[in-house]
């Protein structure tokens, strides 16, 4: 299965974003990084963040789609959508190699065949550069077990040319969601783009549990456990969420439980 496209979604106009969001939220290809309402915070967001694809509008005060576009170095440029009410750009639009041009108004399904388009141009790409960064990885993870790296007490998510730190203490359970990690701390979730693996090292073991391929627990948030049956588990959270300890981690969950 193909990890979820990473998107930003750059315009000016409410509306036109809180119609772009809910799409992007319903499409099983996409994640949503973030929006933006204007040029420079899109351009800061994009040179900062690696983003997948890029919904953007053309004509914006000040800094307009096309201006976004060309202020891109080539390596950090996304597959591009462009999203206007103006079909005066469309030749202009296609020079910056836009995957496709959306029309205001549009429907639903002309926006899931532009996402298609999207992923049959990018799938190739993305399977050499998956090769590449599995590469990568594996002389990562042998560097990293000579020399362990040391726990952190806060973590900083970068979104929308800011870095936000959080309190590890706060942060109660982590879920993996593609090539990104939501981490719920208090009444907060926040998308953070990182492994599991990676970010295990990197909180306190002591503290910080992994109970399935896709969680982390904090187990200081735990309340309760109980079994399911077939050697799997649910745990309690203090959120009254319920968690699943797989067979696979139950035993090192245990250990660190007391149990």
């Amino acid at each position: 299965m193909n990890s979820p496209l990473a998107t930003l979604i750059v315009d000016d106009e409410p509306p036109a974003r809180d119609r772009l969001k809910m799409l992007v939220e319903q499409h099983p290809a996409l994640v949503l990084v973030g929006t933006c309402t204007h040029g420079r915070e899109a351009l800061d967001c994009l040179l900062e963040t690696d983003i997948d694809l890029l919904l953007l509008d053309i004509q914006m005060p000040g800094m307009s789609g096309l201006d976004v576009v060309s202020a891109l170095p080539r390596n950090k440029c996304p597959a591009l959508i462009f999203v206007t009410a103006f079909d005066r750009y469309a030749i202009e639009a296609f020079d910056r190699n836009a995957v496709d041009y959306l029309l205001k108004p549009y429907s639903d399904s002309r926006f899931h065949k532009a996402v298609d388009r999207v992923t049959e141009r990018i799938r190739p790409t993305a399977i050499r550069r998956m090769e590449k960064q599995l590469h990568h990885a594996l002389d990562q993870l042998e560097k990293r077990q000579q020399h362990p790296a040391a726990s952190v007490d806060r973590l900083g998510i970068r979104l929308l040319g800011k870095i936000y730190f959080i309190d590890v203490d706060t942060i109660e359970y982590v879920h993996a969601a593609g090539n990104y990690l939501e981490i719920k701390a208090g009444r907060k979730t926040h998308l953070l783009r990182a492994s599991m693996s990676g970010l295990i090292r990197r909180l306190p073991s002591d503290q910080f549990v992994r109970t399935h391929r896709s969680t982390i627990l904090n187990r200081r948030h735990i309340l309760e456990v109980t079994s399911i049956g077939g050697g799997d588990y649910n745990a309690l959270m203090t959120d009254q969420s319920i968690k699943r300890i797989s067979r696979t981690y139950r035993d090192s969950v245990f250990k660190k439980l007391g149990l």
